[in-house]
């Protein structure tokens, strides 16, 4: 396997959803729901690349590992685990 870079990455995202009404042409309305998601924190972190001068790293099959851990700010906001439930962080 040839790649340029492992890297992970940590995505904090809020999901939420808007409703407005729709207009139909027979005189009847409906709903329209809209799902957004924001990005309110994003770090990512490179645990291996390629050297300067080489274009890729060269893995052989296996399973490979690396140690990583991240700095969570102290602003965040509070976690709900519900991701399929709106509004969620």
């Amino acid at each position: 396997i040839k790649i340029e870079e492992v890297f992970i990455e940590l995505k904090g995202e809020i999901g939420y959803t808007t409703t407005f009404p729709i207009h139909l042409p027979n005189n009847s309305s409906n709903e329209q729901t809209n799902h957004h998601v924001l990005t309110f924190f994003k770090d990512k972190h490179i645990l291996e690349s390629s050297a300067i001068g080489r274009t890729a790293l060269i893995y052989p099959f296996g399973d490979y590992s690396w140690t990583f851990a991240f700095q969570l700010p102290t602003h965040l906001p509070p976690s709900l685990s519900q991701p399929q439930c709106y509004p969620y962080v």
